[in-house]
């Protein structure tokens, strides 16, 4: 049995993790996991209520059961930062070892998926890359990001009208984010659409011109 007492538990996230400037930036750089800490963080106030509320000694195991499982969900998007941190370095075993433990605590939380799957491209592990994209989009069907890296599978795999459909849906998500346009301008180069990867490339350039 899992004994816990929510009015004890001071935010969890930042006991975990604390506050720093890289795990800042990695927040910042992906909507899927701010809104993730929000819902688990939502989710902990509504539990630790409702524990102190509880009737009895049953209601209250349940209750702790459902905390384990939310403190397991903010473990695993916590890794987020481990994860950042070996990519940034191009440890992409570490980072594929990250992602699979931090799956095993919330299988249902799409960054995961997409960040092992970057790493297992890194690794030119494409059909495990390919799947791990499939899956955070099922998860998040508006995760730019992963249409993105998807995108990329289907350029190494000369499937240039399916890495287009998927540069178009990361740029319909985000249309202020240059590296999409930039990547649908080499699938484009591949099709014989000179005019339109001109027109992109400018397009990103406009927005970051260091492209």
């Amino acid at each position: 049995d899992v004994h816990v007492d929510p009015v004890q538990i001071d935010t969890f996230l930042q006991r975990r993790i604390g506050k720093n400037e890289n795990w800042e930036a990695i927040k910042e750089q992906n909507p899927a996991l701010q809104e993730e800490l929000r819902r688990v963080d939502t989710e902990m106030a509504t539990l630790k209520q409702q524990y102190k509320q509880a009737r009895d000694e049953q209601e209250k195991q349940i209750l702790a059961q459902k905390i384990k499982k939310n403190e397991d969900q903010v473990t695993a998007a916590s890794y987020m930062k481990q994860i950042g941190e070996a990519e940034l370095v191009n440890n992409w075993l570490g980072a594929i070892d990250l992602c699979t433990k931090a799956i095993a605590l919330n299988d249902q939380f799409a960054p995961l998926y997409n960040e092992r799957g970057v790493a297992y491209l890194q690794q030119k592990q494409f059909d495990l890359a390919l799947s791990d994209f499939n899956q955070a989009l099922a998860l998040k069907k508006d995760y730019g990001f992963a249409y993105n890296n998807r995108g990329l599978i289907y350029n190494e795999q000369q499937k240039y009208d399916l890495a287009l459909a998927d540069f178009s849906q990361a740029i319909a998500r985000n249309p202020s984010r240059a590296l999409y346009y930039n990547n649908r301008s080499i699938a484009e180069v591949r099709t014989g659409n000179l005019k339109g990867a001109l027109d992109d490339m400018n397009k990103a350039i406009s927005m970051q011109p260091e492209y």
